[in-house]
């Protein structure tokens, strides 16, 4: 076997093979030899079909064979005279007219492989690590975000309207073009007004409503809201609250303390937790830090990127939003995208990324 490199670009070699006659042959052999013990055609016996008559009936299938046994026994092999490995599934050229007894066969690959290139005058590099701080508001917004984890939603304990932040209990039906619709419709349904999960029409539309009372929401949905069923459309509903309830934040006692986190007091609840802001800071300004380092490598470089890295980042990042979104409940077609497009938006990204 005989074997020659090219180089077409920094990521791009041509593997040239050349397998000689006498391997070729011997291949050709042993291929028809087994294929006249096995194959039955009528007015012949088993292992008598003359040579012409099976090169005629499977004359291409015996060469595809051939052809791939050869590839896949000798392209390993080639790819060690690259001196490093190749990135994904090469693009094979070969014709398969010339696997011929006494010739020699000839195929050639084309592979991408990692550039190589050399980072300059990155010694001295002036870098300022972001200063860490941790303040008692991100402190007392923990401390706040425990406290609504673990509080409970109640019924009000005097009547009042409802404002943000409460938790509505309501009956709605709502009505395009004067007919109901099936898919609009709940009872007991309770939204939190200005969490945004309803749209902020309907949310702000129940700001000073009591229980009891009724009232309608017109509603004009967006063109490109997530829901295709409601994008574009005036929507009025019929509302009626049946309940206003509110979130009643856990009491941060010593017992609660001690039960929840097996702390002695508020102090060292709050030590631990400055402790951890601390540490996630730190985190955020390494994580900035080599960011910038890499940004400036990547600037003081020329780097010609593989194909085949590019698109399998691609993929990567395109799965990940696809998956974010079906935890949303929402696909590509909700918002007028397609993979297509995705990829074309996403492909700077991925070049930064590899």
């Amino acid at each position: 076997m005989k074997t020659r490199v090219e180089d077409i670009s920094s990521i791009k070699k041509k593997l040239s093979v050349e397998v000689d006659a006498k391997e070729v042959e011997k291949r050709i052999n042993k291929v028809y030899s087994e294929l006249r013990k096995s194959v039955k055609l009528k007015g012949f016996r088993p292992g008598r079909v003359p040579m012409k008559i099976l090169e005629a009936r499977f004359g291409d299938m015996v060469k595809d064979e051939i052809i791939e046994d050869i590839i896949k026994d000798t392209f390993p092999k080639a790819v060690n005279e690259l001196e490093c490995l190749p990135l994904g599934i090469p693009s094979l050229e070969f014709d398969r007219g010339s696997i011929k007894k006494g010739k020699p066969f000839y195929y050639s690959a084309i592979v991408e492989v990692r550039p190589e290139f050399e980072v300059k005058d990155y010694l001295g590099m002036e870098l300022e690590k972001p200063k860490v701080e941790v303040t008692e508001e991100m402190v007392e917004a923990i401390l706040n975000r425990i406290r609504e984890v673990h509080g409970n939603i109640v019924p009000l304990t005097e009547e009042r309207p409802i404002k943000e932040g409460d938790y509505v209990v309501v009956n709605y039906q709502g009505f395009y073009k004067g007919k109901p619709l099936n898919n609009l419709k709940a009872e007991n349904a309770m939204i939190k007004v200005g969490d945004r999960k309803t749209h902020p029409t309907f949310e702000a539309s129940l700001v000073g409503l009591k229980k009891g009372d009724k009232t309608d929401i017109s509603v004009d949905f967006e063109e490109n809201y997530p829901n295709p069923t409601l994008a574009g459309k005036n929507i009025k509903f019929t509302v009626q609250i049946v309940d206003i309830k509110e979130l009643r934040l856990a009491e941060l006692s010593e017992e609660f303390i001690k039960e929840k986190f097996d702390l002695n007091s508020l102090q060292e609840l709050k030590e631990e937790i400055k402790k951890m802001l601390i540490e996630q800071e730190e985190e955020k300004a390494d994580k900035r830090l080599k960011e910038e380092v890499l940004g400036r490598l990547i600037d003081s470089v020329d780097i010609e990127l593989p194909e085949v890295l590019i698109k399998s980042e691609l993929e990567i990042i395109t799965d990940v939003f696809k998956q974010e979104l079906k935890r949303g409940g929402f696909s590509l077609e909700d918002f007028g995208l397609t993979e297509e497009k995705l990829k074309e938006d996403f492909r700077l990204w991925a070049e930064i990324r590899v």
